[in-house]
């Protein structure tokens, strides 16, 4: 948790250059978050242990868009990052294991977390996809 709260500002420094926009760096925020806990997945009696790294993923991409947004939209705090990582490991149904067969609780959890963050990006603009052009980038007209 403390690396992601380390990163988080870093990336969003970094999202207002022009080559990073919010979305990537949530995007990528979800993928540095996702490697962070690939070795429990290795390791014996970690409760990801055994566990599919690309539901791990699925699920941390969209989760890492919506915490980026609550960061924002609460002047940076982290103690909603630390309640909101609380509660998602206290009510989410864990990644499933390949021979449990659990996948529905799973899926349907994922599948509400995209939801809800292709709500944040199509409702906040400033989780756009792109950069806009500069103001101060005016196309050069030729006076004839």
């Amino acid at each position: 948790m403390r690396s992601v709260t380390l990163c988080r500002p870093l990336l969003q420094a970094l999202a207002s250059r022009p080559l990073l926009t919010q979305l990537s760096a949530s995007v990528l925020l979800g993928v540095v978050w996702s490697a962070w806990h690939l070795p429990l997945l290795w390791t014996h009696g970690a409760p990801l242990e055994g566990r599919s790294f690309l539901l791990l993923v699925l699920q941390l991409i969209p989760t890492a868009i919506l915490f980026s947004w609550v960061f924002n939209h609460t002047q940076g705090s982290v103690l909603m990052a630390i309640l909101l990582h609380a509660t998602q490991n206290l009510a989410g149904p864990p990644v499933p294991l390949a021979d449990e067969g659990l996948f529905t609780p799973y899926l349907l959890t994922v599948a509400f977390k995209w939801a809800l963050a292709i709500v944040v990006l199509t409702a906040d603009p400033s989780f756009r996809v792109w950069h806009a052009p500069s103001s101060s980038a005016r196309p050069v007209v030729a006076v004839t």
